[in-house]
């Protein structure tokens, strides 16, 4: 399984915010799938995603259900400014 899409970013969300992202925030995600360590995830709320421009990161939560408890293999990782970009793999046997 393979799972892309854009992490932080405020399209209007917080039009303080718009045209950033919360790469701090991004990297402790990717970093938590990558070890396998889905119980801080599960435990984020729709505010936290909220507040760090992570919204879609509700997407991911689908298929880190389907995975579990896979560890994710990083393919790519990208700060592009104004929002934050991964590619992640699970290997499922």
């Amino acid at each position: 399984m393979i799972a892309t899409g854009g992490l932080s970013h405020f399209p209007g969300l917080s039009l303080g915010r718009v045209g950033t992202s919360d790469t701090a925030f991004d990297r402790r995600l990717v970093g938590l799938m990558e070890a396998g360590d889905h119980e801080p995830l599960c435990a984020l709320t729709i505010k936290d995603l909220d507040e760090s421009g992570s919204h879609e990161f509700l997407n991911w939560m689908v298929l880190i259900g389907a995975v579990s408890p896979a560890r994710a293999r990083v393919r790519f990782f990208g700060e592009m400014g104004r929002i934050d970009l991964a590619a992640l793999e699970w290997a499922l046997a």
